[in-house]
């Protein structure tokens, strides 16, 4: 027996938007918990929100608001990776990620497939998103292996920030820790350097 096409929703901006200002109220009314996880059942109850918000509308917790969910998770996470990648700028004030350079985004989504799709257009729900999965907008990114921690290192030492740490710890570079049995493949986490004026 053959399997039966569904044809996928196309989510308009007005339902988008129906479907992030719920979440909001969700997450401001208990919803979520303290690590970021949404309580079981609050799809169902999204449906429910949004049939109150959108007369006629047909979306079900499954497959459409998990379906959504996900993409939009999916995609502030690319966003959150991206920001603050060389080559590649974040403007706030139309809320886009901008890349002059073809060969700097083809590197990029080369190994970060999830920004297919996210260049020079406008991800007008980032800051909401942030709030309702719980992600940090700050300048961290992650570190792929210990010689880019090296490099980030070599490339703070040689800028007009060396010298000038403050009190809390700029880089946190695990290398070579064979007390814990490591031996220099562990992924290591980089905060970009303050700046100071």
């Amino acid at each position: 027996m053959g399997r039966l096409s569904t044809k996928k929703h196309k989510w308009t901006k007005i339902e988008d938007e129906a479907l992030i200002s719920s979440l909001t109220e969700l997450c401001q009314s208990g919803w979520k918990r303290e690590n970021n996880i949404f309580r079981s059942g609050y799809t169902t109850v999204l449906e429910k929100e949004l049939k109150s918000k959108l007369p006629g509308c047909n979306l079900k917790a499954s497959p459409h608001i998990e379906s959504r969910l996900k993409t939009l998770k999916k995609h502030c996470d690319a966003i959150t990776d991206m920001k603050d990648a060389f080559g590649i700028e974040w403007r706030s004030a139309d809320c886009t990620l901008i890349c002059y350079d073809d060969d700097v985004w083809d590197d990029w989504v080369k190994d970060h497939s999830d920004a297919k799709g996210l260049r020079n257009k406008p991800f007008p729900y980032y800051d909401e998103l942030c709030f309702i999965f719980g992600k940090h907008r700050g300048n961290h990114r992650i570190v792929e292996d210990v010689s880019d921690a090296n490099r980030a290192v070599e490339a703070y030492e040689t800028s007009e920030y060396a010298g000038h740490m403050s009190k809390h710890k700029q880089f946190k570079v695990s290398v070579n820790d064979e007390a814990n049995g490591h031996k220099g493949d562990d992924m290591a986490a980089v905060a970009e350097p303050e700046r100071f004026s």
